[in-house]
């Protein structure tokens, strides 16, 4: 299982719409409205590396997401699993 972190800066005129096609997303586990530095940050599991890359292809896709940053887990310390 893979585990990626998505930080993503959005024109706030697109929120609900993006937050709409996200929500729809099976790998997109969480999401979250953020102050600074993003305005959401997302949880994404993926049973292997390429449908992790092609969920945050979708995601970068959507219209009005300006820039994402993404952040690969390596090891999980502690946390539910």
């Amino acid at each position: 299982m893979y585990t990626s972190f998505v930080g993503l800066n959005i024109d706030i005129n697109e929120e609900d719409n993006i937050e709409e096609s996200l929500l729809r997303m099976d790998n997109v586990i969480e999401i979250y409205k953020m102050m600074q530095p993003f305005d959401l940050f997302i949880k994404v599991y993926a049973d292997n590396i390429r449908i992790l890359e092609t969920t945050v292809e979708e995601i970068r896709k959507l219209n009005g997401i300006y820039k994402t940053y993404n952040f690969l887990a390596v090891q999980q310390k502690k946390g539910l699993k």
